[in-house]
């Protein structure tokens, strides 16, 4: 379904969100440095636009339990995993419980 929804952006459309998500692990790696708390109000205004960015590719809005699933993907993906702990060891755990702190505002 994410390749349907891709299939009709521009390549100013994928460069826009892949530079969207580059900010969003750059911010996050940030706030982690920082050790500002995964459940911070200003690590939940990184997740909204991480939350925003993934809606830009899902067929339909994600619903909580949807979000709860891609958590659940960050957590144990491999390549996903090795992306963030190249950027700082302890980087994904730490982007799980954001991710986690964060659905609790989906309704």
């Amino acid at each position: 379904r994410r390749n349907e929804v891709m299939s009709s952006w521009t390549e100013a459309d994928g460069e826009h969100h892949i530079g969207g998500f580059q900010k969003v692990r750059a911010d996050l790696a940030s706030a982690f440095s920082q050790n500002l708390a995964a459940d911070s109000g200003e690590v939940r205004g990184i997740m909204r636009r991480m939350y925003d960015l993934l809606n830009d590719v899902a067929p339909a809005p994600l619903t909580k339990t949807a979000f709860l699933n891609v958590i659940k993907v960050y957590a144990e993906h491999p390549h996903l995993r090795s992306r963030f702990e190249a950027q700082a060891p302890g980087l994904t755990d730490y982007v799980v419980g954001a991710m986690r702190a964060f659905s609790e505002d989906i309704v």
